[in-house]
Formats: structure tokens, C-alpha cells, sequence
């Protein structure tokens, strides 16, 4: 008797380990998800600092054009 005890406590345990990996898949889905939209929201983010940037290379480079006109006249 004791020794259905001793399967039924390993298929017990067995069906929690169970339970418990479908759990940590989930969460690694989930974070895999997560992961993916920080990593579009940074590439976002950079392209958008270059844009940036280079518009403000645009700017500083008109205001020096600007100050040699003004020193011309």
C-alpha cells in the first residue's frame, strides 16, 4: 500500500512540475514579447537622435553661413 502511496505522491509531483514549466514558458514568452518592443522602440529611439542630430548639423551650419553674411555686409 505504501508503495501506490509513493507513485502517487511522484505522478503528484510530477503534474506540478508540469504546471510549473508551462508557467515559465509563458513568462519567457512574455518576456521574449517585452524584449522585442524595447528593442523597436530603441531602434525608434536612435534613428529618430540621428534625425536629430543631423537636422541639428543643418541648423548650426546655416547659423555659421548667417554670421559670415552678417560680418560681409
Amino acid at each position: 500500500m505504501s508503495f501506490y502511496k509513493g507513485v502517487d505522491q511522484v505522478v503528484k509531483m510530477n503534474n506540478e512540475i508540469k504546471q510549473e514549466l508551462v508557467e515559465i514558458k509563458k513568462t519567457e514568452g512574455m518576456v521574449g514579447k517585452h524584449a522585442d518592443k524595447v528593442e523597436t522602440i530603441f531602434l525608434e529611439v536612435e534613428k529618430k537622435f540621428y534625425d536629430f542630430e543631423r537636422f541639428n548639423d543643418a541648423v548650426k551650419e546655416l547659423e555659421r553661413s548667417f554670421k559670415k553674411d552678417k560680418f560681409r555686409l
